[in-house]
């Protein structure tokens, strides 16, 4: 489901049955260390759907179940390692988690099934209900997301302006939308933003909508 480089160069593979993790070192002068992680471990569910390492090296693990997170600095009696799940401030876990990014500050972005939320380092903040399937910051630090179609809404892309995300509730522009379901945000190095559906490409450059399919 995903695959994501930690910044010692470790490889964290997520599945649909739990997380596999290998070192990233190679023979003959570096020891191989793999490991594997399941609900045996503390996560909440063994089908993952994101993995992202945080600034201070916490690994934070969306599943289809619920948000989970490693702290390798932390080990138990045990010796084995645990990941804790994740709650917000009423006690209330965070489900179906499908996309999960730090920004340039250091804020940490969650979209779900269930919605759209930051947390600064202190408390989460719900920006959105609609299903998120996709978060990406651009080079002008705006934060993009992509929504799926639920409750009679279609999917579509959305933007968060950098100036807009002073204020404590944010407004996000929304830049088009679309009938199918939405994945995958990334931007080219002319600024455009390319979003993935399951039959083609959109793209949007200098207020331009343009998709793109294999005929």
């Amino acid at each position: 489901m995903c695959i994501y480089e930690d910044m010692a160069g470790g490889i964290w593979v997520g599945t649909e049955g739990g997380i596999s993790y290998f070192n990233g070192k190679t023979p003959p002068n570096k020891q191989i260390i793999t490991r594997n992680f399941t609900v045996k471990n503390g996560l909440t569910s063994n089908s993952i759907n994101t993995i992202l390492e945080d600034k201070t090296g916490k690994i934070w693990v969306g599943t289809r179940g619920t948000l989970a997170i490693y702290n390798p600095l932390i080990k138990l009696n045990s010796g084995k390692v645990s990941f804790t799940e994740v709650t917000d401030y009423k006690g209330k876990t965070f489900k179906n988690i499908w996309a999960i990014l730090e920004d340039k500050n250091g804020t940490i972005w969650l979209g779900g099934q269930y919605g759209l939320w930051r947390y600064s380092g202190n408390s989460f903040t719900k920006l959105a209900s609609t299903n998120i399937t996709a978060i990406y910051e651009d080079t002008k630090e705006n934060i993009w997301f992509t929504h799926g179609a639920s409750n009679n809404q279609k999917a579509g892309l959305s933007r968060y302006n950098k100036k807009s995300l002073l204020n404590k509730k944010p407004k996000a522009t929304q830049i088009f939308s679309d009938n199918g379901m939405l994945f995958g945000i990334n931007e080219d190095k002319n600024n455009a933003i390319w979003v993935g559906k399951l039959n083609g490409v959109f793209r949007y450059s200098k207020k331009s909508v343009s998709f793109f399919k294999n005929n």
